[in-house]
């Protein structure tokens, strides 16, 4: 898998658990890109040509990966949130990359 389908990989797969385990949470801090961004797996779409295009997308998913960390952490976030198998990948893969 590329890197860039990783993070993003990643980020949808804990934005859909989050779907899952908390969606008025989400629905309440989400964007309203991010439903368009991350509504399909990554294989599905393809992934944007050229470098300056590539570099533009990684930036994005990566603010928005930063975004969900910030908002997780905040004092109203249900703590149970933050232990979310996927959330605990999700900061592996930002860690590592």
């Amino acid at each position: 898998m590329h890197r860039l389908e990783l993070v993003g990989e990643t980020l949808r797969a804990a934005l859909n658990d989050l779907a899952v385990q908390a969606p008025d949470w989400l629905r309440r801090v989400a964007p309203a890109e991010w439903y368009e961004r991350y509504h399909r797996r990554s294989e599905q779409g393809r992934l944007p040509k050229g470098k300056d295009a590539r570099e533009q997308y990684a930036r994005t998913v990566g603010e928005d990966g930063f975004y969900l960390f910030d908002l997780l952490a905040a004092a109203t976030t249900p703590a149970p949130l933050r232990g979310l198998p996927s959330i605990m990948t999700l900061q592996v893969i930002w860690e590592q990359q």
